[in-house]
């Protein structure tokens, strides 16, 4: 396996700035969501999403969304980034994508819909073929519709 570390001629201070467009993703701790989220935040200049990536994801198992996040970044396959890069580029928002609003605290979805997000990715779905029809529709249906809804709520209308 191939360690690469891009070189990063911006400051981190400017990485952190709120008016830098924004990639908004779900089902990162998925096996697409994550090759997703590595491709986006490595490529993130040449993307035009040098403010990086806001990522929706709920709580599991006694896991708070931050550390599911912060164990899935502990991966080498985000060797590339710093720690200060993680923390700097990758906003953490606990959320469930089957509910309302996507499951947010309301200063959370109102900061969301005030960032500069420029593309959104939903990648959360079940897989599982052993769930019955109406548990798949919510999953993958319900937050396909919940995620339309936020996404027509961004202040940037061509996300």
């Amino acid at each position: 396996q191939r360690n690469t570390r891009i070189p990063d001629n911006s400051s981190s201070l400017h990485e952190c700035s709120g008016d830098l467009q924004k990639a908004l993703l779900t089902g990162v701790t998925g096996f697409v969501g994550s090759l997703l989220m590595r491709e986006l935040l490595l490529h993130r200049h040449s993307l035009m999403i040098p403010g990086g990536v806001v990522v929706i994801v709920r709580s599991k198992r006694g896991k708070s969304a931050q550390e599911r996040i912060d164990r899935l970044l502990s991966h080498s396959m985000f060797d590339f980034l710093t720690n200060l890069q993680k923390a700097s580029l990758v906003r953490v928002v606990e959320g469930d994508v089957t509910l309302l609003d996507c499951g947010m605290h309301d200063a959370d979805a109102k900061s969301i819909r005030a960032l500069n997000i420029s593309h959104v990715f939903h990648c959360a779905a079940a897989v599982s073929f052993t769930q019955t029809m109406e548990d798949a529709a919510v999953s993958n249906i319900t937050s396909s519709l919940q995620m339309r809804s936020l996404t027509r709520k961004l202040s940037n209308k061509n996300a």
